[in-house]
C-alpha cells in the first residue's frame, strides 16, 4: 500500500501543468488492448520561433503498471504511421502541435514518460501521460458454427519435408505433357472459347468469405502456437474480399495504403477505422512478431466479420 500511494504522488506531480512548458495529453484515458489512442504536445509558440523535436518512428517506450501485483515493467508501445506537427491559432494564441499516434498490446496502467523539446535553444519538458488499457471482452453470445456451407480449405505448404518436392514433380509433368500436346494436337485445331468465368453477386462473395473465416477459427491455430499464420491467413480473406469488390487488388497494399483509398472514395469512418484495426494487428503479429491473447483473436474475429457483413462497393 505505501508504494502505490508513492507511485499515485509520483503521478499527481507529473501531471501538475505548472511543472512543464510542454502540455501533454490523450484523446483517450481507457483504451483496449490493440486499440489506438493518440497522445498530443502542445506548446504556446510565438510566430517567429521553431519547435525541435526527434520523435520515435516505430516503438515508444512506457512504463508498465500491473493492477494486481503493482509491479512496474518497461514495454513498447507501437507507433503508427508518422509523427503529425501543426500550427494552430487558439484564442489568439498561437500553438505549436505534436501528435503520436499508438497503440498498446499489453494491459493495465501505461505511462508515457515526459519528453524533452527545444524552442529557439529553451529546453523544455512535458509533463507525464497516464491512460488505463483493457483486455477485449469476449463476446459470449457468438456462435462460431452460425454458418453452415461447404467449402475447401487452403492447403498450407509446410506439411511433410517432401510432400512440396513431389508436388513440384507433378507439376513439371503436367506441363510437360501440356506442351507436347499442344506441339501435336492444338496446332490444328480452332482455338475453343475460352470458359466464362463464374461470377458471383455480392452477398454470395460475402458468404464465401465469412465461410472462410469461420472455418479459420475452427482450426484454432492460436492455440498450436501458430498465431501469426492465423492472421496472415486472416488478412487475406480480407483482403481478397475488399479487392473482389472493389475489382481493384490490394493484396500488395499497405494497411495505410488501403485505409486511405477508402477514405477517398467517400466511405465512413465507422468502417475504415474497424479495418485499419483488423490489418494493423495482423501486421503487428506477421512483422512485429507481437502477441495477442486469445480475447482478442476474437475480437479481430468480429471486427473482420462486421466489416465483411457491412461493406458495400460506393
Amino acid at each position: 500500500m505505501k508504494y502505490l500511494l508513492l507511485f499515485t504522488g509520483f503521478i499527481l506531480l507529473g501531471f501538475s501543468p505548472v511543472s512543464y512548458g510542454v502540455e501533454a495529453k490523450a484523446n483517450k484515458k481507457n483504451v483496449q488492448v490493440g486499440e489506438q489512442f493518440q497522445v498530443k504536445f502542445e506548446i504556446q509558440i510565438a510566430s517567429n520561433k521553431t519547435v525541435v523535436f526527434q520523435p520515435e518512428k516505430t516503438v515508444l517506450k512506457a512504463v508498465r503498471t500491473n493492477r494486481s501485483t503493482n509491479k512496474q515493467y518497461t514495454i513498447e508501445l507501437d507507433v503508427t504511421g508518422f509523427f503529425l506537427e501543426e500550427r494552430d491559432k487558439i484564442q489568439g494564441k498561437e500553438y505549436w502541435i505534436g501528435t503520436y499516434t499508438l497503440t498498446s498490446f499489453e494491459e493495465g496502467i501505461i505511462v508515457i514518460p515526459k519528453f524533452k523539446f527545444n524552442v529557439n535553444g529553451k529546453a523544455l519538458s512535458s509533463n507525464p501521460v497516464m491512460i488505463f488499457v483493457d483486455l477485449m471482452p469476449v463476446d459470449k453470445k457468438v456462435d462460431l458454427h452460425d454458418i453452415e456451407e461447404n467449402f475447401i480449405e487452403l492447403k498450407v505448404p509446410f506439411f511433410e519435408k517432401y510432400e512440396r518436392i513431389i508436388w513440384w514433380l507433378v507439376l513439371i509433368a503436367v506441363l510437360g505433357i501440356l506442351v507436347a500436346a499442344y506441339f501435336l494436337f492444338l496446332k490444328k485445331m480452332k482455338p475453343e472459347k475460352a470458359e466464362e468465368e463464374i461470377v458471383l453477386t455480392t452477398n454470395e462473395r460475402r458468404g464465401v468469405a465469412i465461410a472462410q473465416l469461420t472455418a479459420l477459427m475452427e482450426k484454432e491455430l492460436w492455440a498450436k502456437d501458430e498465431l501469426k499464420q492465423h492472421f496472415t491467413e486472416l488478412s487475406l480473406i480480407v483482403r481478397r474480399y475488399i479487392s473482389k469488390e472493389m475489382g481493384t487488388s490490394y493484396l500488395e497494399k499497405t494497411s495505410l495504403e488501403i485505409q486511405l483509398f477508402l477514405r477517398k472514395k467517400g466511405y465512413r469512418e465507422g468502417l475504415i477505422k474497424p479495418l485499419g484495426l483488423i490489418l494493423n494487428v495482423s501486421d503487428m503479429v506477421k512483422f512485429a512478431k507481437s502477441s495477442v491473447e486469445k480475447e482478442g483473436v476474437f475480437k479481430v474475429y468480429q471486427d473482420a466479420k462486421s466489416f465483411i457483413e457491412e461493406f458495400e462497393k460506393n
